[in-house]
């Protein structure tokens, strides 16, 4: 999982060392998935610019996928529970599906709020708008399983 255009994070030269260690250990089932948030998806233009061409034809030649978070579609995530707080939890479904998750991005503050700003990259799911636009930490610590939710 990767922050979005937005973030300073320089995937691009993080990246290779990730890739790397995939390879050697031989996974072959990976995928990298941007965490935008409430923000719209990355163009080409700046997921070239985020990820790096070397390490998109990296991903491609090995088979690994790119996906974006977009929490207006539906469709793309499983529900996952409650929270603490009882807000309903999707996470995206390639990221559900994964058995090793590994998140590189950066908080930053936002005004309006200390340091707001970074939190989805962990999770990337969907919450209410107002859980997402107002989280508190440890929101999403204790997600009880099995709930039964729309």
């Amino acid at each position: 999982m990767i922050d979005n255009q937005f973030r300073p994070t320089p995937q691009s030269r993080i990246l290779p060392a990730v890739f790397d260690a995939l390879e050697v250990a031989g996974i072959t089932d990976a995928v990298v998935v941007c965490a935008n948030g409430k923000v719209f998806p990355m163009s080409e233009s700046d997921t070239d610019q985020k990820i790096g061409a070397a390490n998109l034809a990296r991903m491609e030649a090995n088979g690994w996928g790119f996906f974006q978070n977009d929490p207006r579609n539906a469709d793309a995530y499983e529900f996952v529970g409650v929270s603490s707080g009882g807000t309903p939890v999707w996470f995206h479904q390639e990221v559900a599906g994964s058995e090793v998750k590994i998140a590189i991005g950066q908080a930053q503050a936002n005004p309006g709020g200390a340091g707001r700003g970074g939190r989805a990259s962990g999770v990337l799911g969907r919450l209410g708008r107002r859980r997402r636009s107002h989280p508190r930490p440890g929101a999403l610590r204790c997600i009880r399983a099995g709930a039964n939710h729309p």
